[in-house]
């Protein structure tokens, strides 16, 4: 044990200087090691070399670089016999897998003084994108003889090495396919697929059995060729059989890639009908294995339930890369199919539904089939029992992905995103691309209101999702705290399909039901989404919405942010990004501040709309009045109307302009800003409806009097001094503040709108006026004030 203890503690203690090696010790590291191979010294020696380079490159990231003189000892010492031991070699060749891909390993050959054992172990180093650093045509036709060529159980792993790297090949570098035999690949793969012998090796040192071989899942012997869901009462297999496995699990790309999307670079070589029907006997020899009810069931446990459901999985991938190759193979397959489609809602079936349901989608032109029935078993039933399980949760997001025009206009993403959006609050950060990407597909005329509901209570739903899980654990049995209420309001939030068409009345419950929540993590990453989320919704309903859709959108804006799930700082990312939309709602169609008149009066008359995260949006809809109200884009803006704007903000300015006197350090930076924008919409609307300037300027007046009793010198009595000077001056001159401050702003507008340029301001105007008028040079301080803009 103490032996265990300190060679432990000596591995960390060398793990860590390995993370914290600077480029300069490194660069002396690989001269010992260049010099210990110059000088052949001892392995062990070279190999305490290695191992500390390979620390480094493994765990170090500051910057680590290796040589092209180091990559290049490396290399040879891994692929030539005489550089040294297979220990050494191989601890070499994990060193430029962790360096790969890299320009520095560039593979030129696989000829002298490669040694030919070592060939599968270096293929493995041109997987993924170290291949576009290699000649690849030149060590193509290495490759393919391997496979044409090779016989005996010694060459089966350079075989298995070669399936996979020509594989890699067809789908990275398409370009390269039109140089292959694939004809002839095909009949290769085909006979390591088919003709596997039956024969069955003995376990190394174990008792002889009476009578070893072959069986079937159910436990009888062999009926008919090897397949990979075939049992050795050994548990040992021979080489051959290992390979046919593996050429199994290349097939489905190797089709794909040289048939599915590559048609182009093989059009001279067709499927074959002898491949073709290989394929099928295959295939459909597995789908009866899986269908084997085991007699004895300590030989289905050996396969594996897993193994069982990925065998069909892949057979069904299959089935769809060689129908999408020959469509004439469909009308063949489909019954089959149709079998397979047994609507299981199981977990485990998952996979399954979703594989079958690519297929018919796929090849929906040759197949008359009903997949509604499949669709709403997979989405209403399935999915409520999978969100949280990685695997499939993927594989349900990529399906929608993939298919998202077809789940579209069969309304399926529309009317079950609720239990959609279950696996992003479950799983926040993992998949919220993917929702970006799929949100549109959930906003239609009729959910358009809900799924912005749903998408402000989405950290709610993760916190009922953890709710159920923490009591389902621990056996609490229901999660509704038998309360009826309780119940209906989870009920609610987990709920499956949309239509609702907007919300509870009783959300306050529904927080306080789940407050206990709002410190999970997962909860607050959900928080954070939330708004990206938001913003993306919003942006489709400014491009696509009628006016109708936006009127109830900005109305529900308007509500919810007085109410939201008080989860830290969730307010004030909600109202900024609602901030942010709602100028270009606002400028995109001004009469809405006429229409939701009675809705923009209740939030600036409710003063807790000013605190709590929701500051930026209050300042916002403040602008947004001073801009629109009264304006004279809309008919309907009458006089009456802009005096009962003006009153409420004028109460306003008054409340605001009071607290500043006593506003601490943290909210007088906030009630400033807030302060000059309300004196800009105050003279706006006075601009726009002169009957009102008397009565702006006696406000403008009695505020600029009460600052100048306070502390002038401090920064924020000075701003607001200025800019109420600069719009009580202004609209002493009505004819100049009709041009300046009445029209909305509109960046596309060029006519009237001078006072917009950047060029411009209504300082410098107000000055031009100052000078033609009085000619009095006093007023020329008035250029530093800004021109009121959006907040």
């Amino acid at each position: 044990l103490d032996c265990f203890v300190s060679n432990s503690m000596a591995a960390t203690a060398e793990l860590q200087h390995a993370r914290g090696m600077q480029p300069v010790e490194f660069g002396t590291l690989s001269t010992g090691l260049l010099r210990a191979i110059a000088t052949g010294a001892s392995d062990q020696e070279r190999i305490l070399q290695v191992r500390k380079i390979w620390a480094v490159v493994a765990h170090n990231r500051k910057g680590i670089i290796l040589s092209p003189r180091l990559v290049d000892a490396l290399y040879a010492a891994a692929v030539e016999a005489e550089q040294g031991s297979q220990r050494l070699r191989t601890l070499c060749l994990t060193v430029l897998r962790e360096l790969a891909p890299s320009p520095l390993l560039h593979i030129d050959g696989f000829g002298p003084p490669v040694d030919r054992q070592q060939l599968p172990t270096l293929l493995t180093l041109l997987l993924g994108d170290n291949m576009h650093f290699a000649n690849t045509a030149q060590l193509l036709p290495d490759a393919v003889n391997w496979l044409l060529v090779s016989a005996g159980e010694r060459e089966a792993p350079l075989k298995i090495a070669t399936l996979s790297f020509l594989s890699c090949v067809a789908q990275s570098m398409p370009e390269e396919m039109a140089t292959l035999r694939v004809s002839e690949l095909n009949a290769a793969l085909i006979g390591l697929l088919r003709n596997v012998p039956l024969d069955v090796v003995a376990a190394p040192g174990a008792k002889k059995q009476k009578n070893p071989g072959l069986i079937e899942l159910d436990g009888n012997r062999i009926r008919d060729f090897f397949t990979i869901l075939n049992l050795s009462t050994t548990r040992w297999y021979t080489v051959q059989q290992i390979l046919g496995c593996h050429v199994f699990s290349v097939m489905r790309n190797w089709l794909d890639a040289t048939y599915c999307q590559r048609a182009a670079c093989v059009a001279a070589d067709p499927l074959t009908d002898v491949v073709k029907d290989t394929i099928i006997e295959y295939c459909l020899r597995l789908l009866q294995q899986c269908a084997l009810k085991g007699v004895d069931e300590k030989h289905v446990e050996a396969a594996g339930a897993l193994t069982v459901q990925s065998a069909a999985l892949e057979v069904i991938r299959i089935f769809d890369a060689l129908c999408t190759a020959d469509p004439a193979v469909v009308p063949r397959l489909l019954p089959e199919m149709k079998r397979l489609d047994n609507r299981s809602t199981e977990p485990a079936d998952a996979l399954v539904t979703l594989a079958l349901i690519r297929f018919f989608i796929n090849h929906k032109d040759a197949v008359v089939y009903d997949l509604q029935p499949a669709l709403i078993a997979h989405f209403d039933k399935t999915l409520p029992r999978i969100y949280d399980v990685p695997l499939p949760a993927a594989e349900t997001l990529q399906f929608c992905l993939d298919h998202q025009e077809y789940l579209t206009n069969q309304k399926m993403l529309s009317r079950f995103f609720p239990n959609i959006l279950k696996v992003l609050a479950w799983f926040p950060r993992t998949y919220l691309a993917e929702f970006i990407t799929l949100l549109p597909g959930f906003v239609s005329e009729a959910t358009c209101i809900e799924m912005m509901h749903t998408l402000l209570d989405l950290p709610c739903l993760s916190a009922a999702l953890e709710q159920t899980r923490s009591r389902s654990v621990s056996g609490g049995g229901s999660t509704t705290s038998g309360s009826p209420i309780n119940a209906a309001l989870l009920n609610y939030i987990l709920r499956g399909e949309g239509g609702l068409g907007g919300t509870i009345d009783r959300l306050g419950d529904l927080y306080t039901l789940l407050q206990p929540y709002t410190t999970s993590s997962r909860v607050r990453m959900t928080a954070e989404v939330v708004p990206i989320l938001l913003r993306t919704f919003l942006s489709t309903v400014l491009q696509d919405a009628q006016y109708t859709l936006v009127h109830q959108v900005v109305q529900v804006m308007l509500e919810r942010i007085l109410s939201l799930y008080p989860v830290d700082g969730y307010v004030a990312m909600v109202g900024e990004a609602m901030a942010e939309f709602s100028l270009l709602l606002f400028e995109k169609h001004p009469t809405l501040v006429v229409d939701l008149q009675k809705e923009l009066l209740e939030v600036v008359n409710n003063r807790s709309a000013v605190m709590h995260g929701r500051e930026e949006f209050f300042i916002h809809i403040v602008w947004l009045l001073g801009e629109y109200a009264g304006s004279p884009l809309d008919a309907r803006s009458t006089p009456e109307l802009t005096d009962r704007f003006y009153e409420v903000l004028e109460l306003f300015a008054y409340e605001v302009d009071a607290d500043l006197l006593h506003a601490g350090d943290v909210s007088v930076r906030f009630k400033t800003r807030l302060m000059t924008v309300l004196i800009s919409a105050i003279g706006k609307l006075g601009a726009r409806c002169q009957d009102l300037i008397p009565r702006v300027i006696l406000c403008l007046t009695k505020i600029m009097k009460r600052q100048h009793t306070a502390t002038p010198q401090r920064i924020h009595h000075r701003q607001i001094l200025e800019r109420a000077s600069q719009v009580a001056s202004t609209l002493q001159r009505p004819s100049v503040a009709a041009t300046v401050l009445a029209y909305p702003f509109k960046p596309h507008h060029k006519v009237g709108m001078r006072h917009r340029d950047p060029t411009s301001s209504l300082a410098l105007l107000h000055f031009a006026g100052s000078i033609a008028r009085h000619a009095d040079a006093k007023h020329a301080r008035d250029l530093q004030f800004p021109t009121p803009q959006p907040p």
